[in-house]
């Protein structure tokens, strides 16, 4: 089973594995077997009822206590009361014997009804109380909690981020939103002064791409003077060094798709397109061998190798292949995968570059403004214009 926040689904599943640790009295075993069967039924009515009479059970210990909280618990989520079942939850992860599951069922609720900082201190709690929890985890709950706690800043979010940097959380199975946490967390220790701390984090920020953003971002402003002492100045450094640490993320996790997308883009970022290549075909000829959080993931990452290639194929002069592979991701459906619109802006500007300006007119015209930013909009206006 996944080592991540479960669904729904597995409530009679965790139900039924907290409720088969027996040990107490008669009664309440007997008690804690009639639970867990009715659990396994999904008959949460029953089960929160008997976890009152459990209540009144002699001989009742802490992990007894904790089970009958979950019962109820349960009960509050099949009423979709997620806010209490959360509350009855905390209760039995206190004094359940192993809480783990709990938690994560607890956190799933929070991230449901918008609760990230109640989501953010689960998730702390299993950082500790789980050996590998942040390697283990695919790293998309993770960024869900960090987006949301992002918008308002302050403690909450220093909290979340410091306990992922001290598990030494990497992204999961692949996600370069990763950097961008480090960056938050380096901004929030240098903001409060913590210069040793910001620069302890700021060694594990390798994307190139979001070190030069930040360089421009005002927000980072306190930062600029420690990513200047990354050596800026040599971009190329700053690729190579990338492509050091994806070498060493591929290594600890061979099979996952994200990752392997990611050392493809260090390599055509550093200039080492033969083996960008060869990595992009052993995607191609057997792209299942590599695990994707789900369907929608392997399409979007499949369709982020494509514009790899067309990228290196430009690159090393192959005008009419770029252009067919960027016609190919054009042409798809902009409904089903809205980021494309990028790739519309981009065909039509190559196709500028390469002279032909009526195609690069009807493909100009095929962008829609109100999906492309200000900035995309600014480049269709200039093909327009040529």
């Amino acid at each position: 089973m996944r080592r991540t926040f479960h669904a729904l689904s597995i409530i009679a599943a965790l139900g039924a594995a907290i409720v088969a640790r027996a040990g107490e009295a008669v009664d309440t075993t007997t008690l804690r077997s009639r639970i867990e069967a009715a659990i396994q039924a999904e008959d949460y009515n029953l089960a929160a009822r008997l976890a009152r009479q459990l209540f009144r059970a002699p001989g009742l210990d802490r992990h007894g206590r904790g089970m009958a909280h979950l019962a109820q618990a349960l009960q509050l989520v099949a009423r979709k009361e997620y806010a209490a079942a959360r509350i009855l939850m905390g209760r039995a992860a206190d004094e359940v014997r192993e809480p783990a599951d709990i938690l994560r069922l607890r956190a799933n609720l929070a991230l449901q009804t918008g609760d990230f900082t109640g989501a953010a201190e689960d998730v702390a709690r299993l950082l500790v109380l789980v050996p590998g929890f942040a390697e283990q985890e695919s790293g998309q709950p993770i960024y869900r909690i960090w987006r949301g706690l992002r918008e308002k800043g302050g403690a909450p979010l220093y909290r979340f981020l410091d306990a992922l940097f001290r598990a030494g959380f990497d992204g999961g199975r692949g996600h370069d939103a990763v950097d961008w946490m480090w960056l938050d967390l380096t901004r929030l220790h240098a903001e409060a002064g913590r210069r040793e701390d910001a620069r302890a984090v700021l060694g594990r920020v390798f994307d190139p791409e979001a070190i030069l953003e930040a360089m421009i971002d005002r927000r980072y402003a306190a930062l600029w003077p420690m990513l200047d002492g990354l050596g800026i100045a040599d971009v190329e450094a700053l690729y190579r060094r990338d492509l050091e640490y994806a070498k060493k993320r591929l290594a600890a996790h061979p099979k996952s798709l994200a990752v392997l997308h990611q050392y493809f883009d260090a390599l055509r970022q550093a200039d080492e397109l033969a083996e960008a290549r060869r990595v992009a075909q052993d995607f191609f000829r057997r792209s299942e061998a590599y695990d994707a959080e789900d369907a929608a993931a392997r399409r979007r990452i499949g369709l982020a190798f494509l514009e790899g290639m067309a990228v290196i194929e430009h690159a090393e002069g192959h005008m009419e292949q770029s252009l067919d592979l960027m016609r190919s991701l054009a042409g798809l459906s902009i409904d089903e995968f809205p980021s494309l619109v990028n790739q519309q802006i981009d065909f039509a500007i190559s196709l500028l570059e390469a002279g032909r300006y009526e195609d690069a007119l009807a493909a100009a015209a095929r962008v829609d403004p109100e999906r492309a930013s200000r900035f995309g909009n600014f480049f269709v206006q200039m093909v327009e214009a040529c």
